[in-house]
């Protein structure tokens, strides 16, 4: 079981940019208080279509649980704000840790081919 990687799709409806980059920067701020195990944490959003993509890294399955359980709260308020598009997960979770990425409804690929295998 290695690390996780996680891609989420977003669409902000108009009017609610503002609330949703508050709340998204509100998730920086405690993954980087809170989640030691997360390497890397990326937003990228157009604000002028509404589309924000996220990229996630995890080192391990215990990290990507860690993140949920801390982030829970905001998640919730950041799903209020935006049409989830997609969420895709990617790598060899424990069963613990895909039943936590499930529940926000994560597809998940496993690993087949890296250059670093």
């Amino acid at each position: 079981m290695g690390s996780i990687r996680l891609r989420a799709v977003f669409d902000v409806p108009e009017g609610r940019l503002e609330e949703f980059k508050a709340i998204a920067q509100a998730l920086l701020a405690g993954v980087r208080e809170k989640d030691p195990g997360t390497l890397a944490y990326d937003w990228y959003l157009d604000e002028k279509s509404g589309r924000c993509v996220v990229h996630e890294h995890y080192a391990d399955s215990a990290a990507g649980i860690a993140h949920l359980q801390n982030a829970g709260a905001l998640l919730g308020q950041l799903a209020g704000t935006v049409t989830v598009v997609a969420v895709e997960a990617y790598g060899d979770p424990t069963p613990e840790a895909r039943a936590a990425f499930d529940r926000i409804r994560a597809t998940w690929l496993p690993g087949f081919l890296a250059l670093g295998a």
